[in-house]
């Protein structure tokens, strides 16, 4: 019999959704700041909400941890040199349990866990490279008020909604440090590495923003040794949210409940929603198939680096006939066609929004497409039924394989391979 497996995850708890709700705008407004290198709302929320249902989970000792590092870090004289001894032994991205006693900048803080030295680190980065303005109003409030930024990320010297806004703005930052780090990835010694781009292209939003949120948990540095591991293993970079632990995981597959917390239409992987393996979901686009990448994601595919990319415009830059004709006549996987249906209301996100009437019009033809390929696909005649064969090449015996290691084949002939061992 056929498998099909459903991952499994830490849901967040309805504690942590209601959080995130009330303060939504404050998330909101740091990813509209253009501060945070296109990092959406939805992207970032997902990433604090990590975080967020672990605090909450154990908010009695969370609340002493943040007083003591409050006491510890009072004045400012005394963070500063907390902050450079962090920095000068070299242990911000990987802080051990046993330094955090003594260098306080180390701990996790606040409603979002968020490092102490990793934010005054954030800020000051934050502070040369907005000499002349200030989008996320960080610098007159706290540049070098090293204790009063302590402060703001625990929470205790502030209201809740100031403190969720900084912690949002460092995750922010950080975020887009991890953009930055992943789109560094596409050149291998000044050469591009085209499997990469590849892969990455192909992926959904949610498994991207996910890899970013990995990356800021994770740290810097364990995502090199990641890194290394992976191309060591695959040839080239094919990171998923789950190898570093289960926090990309966990923010992959809450996204949809995310998405609703942050009144966010369009966004979210749900693997209630699916009968099938969600692993597959996610599978990236064939070669052949990048044109869908061209019209669903707003950008011209190609295999070359991510700035070369040339997005989209406008509506005139694409043709929906074309589209519409080659959905019907696509041969597309479940999976996939579930990955696509994810993708398609995107094209709405990035039209004109002052141009009346024409997002009702291109929803509703690239609504008529997909149900289209999908009264295709229900009407056509099934495939004709085969058995599987299995020959003994080598005279050693059959051996069998488990769900996880094994192929997929097509039991029931719905053009549906599923996970079999």
């Amino acid at each position: 019999m056929p498998v099909t497996q459903t991952p499994k995850y830490n849901k967040w708890s309805q504690q942590t959704l209601d959080f995130i709700q009330k303060h939504r705008q404050a998330i909101k407004e740091v990813a509209n700041s253009g501060a945070i290198g296109g990092i959406s709302a939805a992207a970032l929320a997902g990433a604090m909400a990590k975080e967020c249902n672990t605090v909450l989970a154990k908010l009695p000792q969370e609340t002493i941890k943040d007083v003591y590092a409050m006491i510890n870090l009072s004045f400012d004289g005394v963070a500063s040199l907390d902050f450079s001894l962090a920095q000068k032994f070299g242990l911000i991205d990987r802080a051990s349990v046993y330094y955090k006693p003594f260098l306080a900048t180390l701990m996790d803080m606040g409603p979002f866990n968020t490092q102490g030295a990793t934010a005054l680190r954030a800020l000051e980065k934050y502070t040369r490279d907005h000499p002349f303005d200030d989008p996320l109003d960080l610098k007159e409030k706290y540049s070098g008020k090293p204790s009063d930024f302590i402060g703001a990320l625990t929470g205790l010297s502030v209201s809740e909604e100031e403190s969720v806004r900084v912690a949002a703005a460092v995750w922010g930052l950080r975020m887009a440090e991890a953009k930055e780090w992943f789109e560094s990835k596409f050149f291998v010694s000044d050469i591009p590495d085209l499997n990469f781009i590849q892969y990455w292209n192909g992926l959904t939003q949610e498994k991207k923003d996910a890899l970013y949120a990995e990356w800021v948990i994770s740290g810097p540095v364990q995502m090199e040794k990641n890194y290394e591991k992976n191309v060591a293993k695959n040839g080239h970079y094919e990171p998923t949210p789950s190898e570093g632990g289960p926090g990309g995981w966990d923010v992959q597959w809450n996204s949809a409940a995310i998405a609703i917390a942050m009144d966010i239409s369009y966004y979210g992987l749900d693997p209630d929603l699916f009968n099938v393996d969600p692993n597959d979901i996610d599978v990236p686009l064939d070669e052949d198939e990048g044109w869908l990448i061209d019209i669903f994601e707003g950008e011209l595919w190609n295999p070359v680096p991510y700035d070369i990319l040339m997005p989209f415009g406008n509506l005139g830059a694409v043709d929906l006939d074309e589209a519409e004709s080659r959905l019907a006549a696509s041969k597309l996987s479940v999976p996939k066609l579930a990955s696509l249906a994810l993708r398609l209301p995107r094209l709405r996100d990035w039209l004109d929004p002052e141009s009346e009437g024409q997002e009702e019009w291109v929803s509703s033809r690239i609504d008529d497409a997909l149900k289209s390929f999908l009264d295709a696909q229900e009407n056509s005649a099934p495939p004709a039924r085969r058995d599987p064969l299995i020959v003994d090449l080598n005279g050693d015996g059959i051996k069998t394989t488990t769900v996880g290691t094994g192929t997929y084949f097509d039991h029931d002939a719905d053009a549906f391979a599923e996970r079999t061992a």
